[in-house]
């Protein structure tokens, strides 16, 4: 059924698989419209074969900004753009909707100086901002602009429009009594709560007509106390059906109240919400579709055959993979780069304000640029030294462009760190970068050397012409009082395994990502009965973004692991940990430490580019061999070069 041909409303869809909204940050300012940098993006997806993409969230109002890189619809200026979106998409006759989007009070006045509103004066739950109680004035105002921004994007030549009503934005919060409090016409029983929404979807398909998709997305349940839940969301969507101006229904989770579940990191099972849709199929005739973790084609196949949906959104995983579909078409379902629900390049990147990516994928927003993987006009031989993210993707990348590539890694199987973070249950999925680019090294037959340690007398011996180093980095040296004891190891060394720590154990948490959190769960679940973590910093965490990081610390506190910010270790006598608070300097003993675990930066492992430099035709390094970062940077590092060289 997958590849299945369906109709929305009076338009084909090629097959059952969408694109479902997502921010990129891709959009500039001062316009904020979209860009050739979106639509490059959108018309790779199209070109992987998907059937339905939809935009992300495109503001209809100026009272509404998520970010600094999103986009409106709600001025005439944005209908070039969409025109040529609209004709991107087409060409691969792949239809597109836009996604009418006001944020209400989940929003910020940081990024427009404009107060918030919202149904009722009640704070969002994150944003705390507390927001002006709209005006029935306020109310006609913001039909009409998404009324307004419907047209602009039917005169765009788009197929159509869905009208965001969940994750707690400005419908959402008329829907729900979690946040609509009102005594008029649009608050208190469901009618009445529905009625903007009502008025937003009749204005819209009185303005554009039968033959233009208008679909809507819905929270199935808020999973916060007062908010809609699953029985309420279901006759939601009867109501909307009956009055007969959607096409389709989105079903999705969550609010501010409950951010994580609004994107589902790897914590929650592939398919975690396909009950939803598949509860709010049961009660309607208009085509639903399923979303979240659904990344991989089998399961897609599943969830349309067993009849939980009408078509399946594979958003992160068309991001991390956009020949998705056509690969998956064609039986070389080994081959699809999967989503690894890590977050780590998009929903990460886009709290912090930077321009989304993929760790899976380094083109991600590099579409116009680095897409294409031409032959190289020299043909090279090649060695690369280690085998891990950095070398993997160069060595790929390399001999698709014609290079005569050589791979050796010392250890007995490749992937480096990989191998290590997997073995902590939450980022077992992370193994997706190594299984990817494993499978493909091995179709493309590219020569890897197993257990063989590299050095410089057998690099000149081979005479090259050209070597990459990408052997990865080693754990920093420390200088408090006691380091060198032998109870004294790296977190990398816990991961694998390879020496007893004993029960009672505190972790030094210099390193501000992942080091210390992932250890940490790793020894709680195999058996230690005492782990803290201290770190200088004012948090365990830090670069962590929040929906990651509150996954980690219910983890990590229901299992009881204690965190100790603004801390700094100082002495390790073998059994008592001592340790100063980093602004007044007090210091305190935590007795009976069976090991300290070291989860700082790494240095780089650098010995044989040093030793070979000058020595060889082409020198490079890669990954933290170059500088320690994260998998991510490693990747994009290599597949750089690689088109390069």
């Amino acid at each position: 059924m997958l590849f299945s041909p369906i109709k929305i409303g009076s338009t084909m869809i090629k097959n059952r698989v969408v694109v479902t909204a997502h921010l990129t940050n891709f959009g500039k300012q001062p316009e904020n419209i979209i860009n050739d940098k979106y639509i490059s993006y959108l018309e790779r997806r199209a070109k992987g074969g998907v059937g339905l993409i939809i935009t992300e969230v495109t503001g209809v109002h100026p009272s509404t900004h998520p970010l600094s890189g999103n986009t409106f619809v709600r001025d005439e200026k944005c209908i070039p753009g969409y025109e040529k979106l609209a004709r991107s998409l087409h060409k691969y006759d792949c239809k597109g909707v836009v996604q009418l989007w006001h944020g209400g009070r989940q929003t910020h006045s940081g990024f427009n100086r404009m107060h918030v509103i919202s149904p009722s004066a009640i704070p969002c739950p994150l944003n705390r901002q507390v927001p002006k109680e709209m005006e029935t004035e306020d109310i006609r105002e913001m039909i009409d602009a998404y009324v307004k921004s419907a047209i602009n994007v039917q005169k765009a030549g788009m197929d159509g429009v869905e009208v965001h009503g969940a994750h707690g934005y400005l419908i959402c919060q008329f829907l729900s009594e979690f946040s609509n409090k009102r005594k008029d016409e649009y608050g208190g029983d469901l009618d009445n709560r529905m009625r903007f929404a009502r008025e937003i979807i009749e204005g819209i398909r009185a303005e554009c007509g039968k033959d233009f998709i208008v679909g809507f997305r819905i929270s199935a349940d808020e999973f916060v106390e007062g908010g809609i839940n699953l029985d309420e969301a279901k006759e939601i969507v009867k109501k909307i059906e009956g009055a007969g101006n959607v096409d389709y229904i989105s079903v999705s989770a969550g609010n501010y109240a409950t951010t994580p579940i609004i994107v589902g990191n790897a914590s929650y099972p592939i398919g975690w919400l396909v009950p939803y849709s598949s509860a709010i199929k049961s009660v309607t005739d208009l085509p639903v579709i399923a979303v979240q973790r659904i990344n991989d084609p089998q399961f897609a196949e599943k969830v349309l055959a067993e009849g939980h949906a009408d078509l399946v959104g594979i958003c992160r995983g068309n991001i991390a993979d956009p020949d998705f579909v056509n690969k998956a078409r064609e039986g070389r379902e080994d081959e699809i780069r999967k989503c690894m629900g890590c977050l780590q390049g998009c929903t990460s990147r886009i709290f912090q304000q930077f321009e989304m990516s993929c760790v899976q994928n380094p083109v991600v927003g590099f579409e116009q640029e680095l897409d294409e993987i031409s032959q190289a006009k020299k043909k090279k031989t090649i060695i690369v030294v280690g085998g891990g993210p950095a070398g993997m993707e160069f060595a790929r990348v390399a001999n698709l462009r014609g290079h005569q590539v050589k791979l050796y890694e010392k250890e007995s199987h490749l992937g480096g760190q990989i191998n290590l973070i997997t073995n902590v249950k939450s980022r077992e999925e992370f193994g997706e970068v190594k299984r990817y680019r494993e499978v493909m090294l091995k179709k493309q037959g590219i020569v890897i050397t197993l257990g063989k340690e590299i050095d410089e007398t057998f690099v000149l011996a081979e005479n090259p012409d050209a070597v990459v180093i990408a052997t990865g980095s080693r754990p920093r040296t420390q200088s408090f009082e006691g380091a060198n004891r032998k109870n004294v190891i790296d977190c990398m060394d816990v991961l694998k395994n390879s020496k007893s720590v004993g029960k009672r154990v505190v972790i030094v948490g210099e390193d501000t990502f992942r080091k210390a959190t992932d250890v940490a769960e790793y020894l709680s679940s195999n058996g230690a009965e005492y782990v803290e973590i201290f770190t200088q910093y004012p948090f365990v965490g830090m670069e962590i973004d929040f929906i990651n990081l509150t996954d980690v610390y219910q983890k990590l506190y229901a299992a009881g692991v204690k965190f100790t910010p603004n801390t700094i270790m100082t002495a390790y006598d073998g059994k008592n940990v001592t340790v100063k608070n980093a602004y007044s300097g007090l210091e305190s003993t935590i007795q009976d430490i069976d090991t300290v675990i070291i989860a700082s930066w790494n240095e780089a492992n650098s010995e044989l580019y040093t030793a070979l430099k000058g020595k060889v035709k082409e020198l490079y390094r890669l990954g933290d061999c170059l500088a320690p970062r994260t998998a991510m940077d490693a990747i994009y590092d290599a597949y750089k070069l690689a088109r390069e060289v």
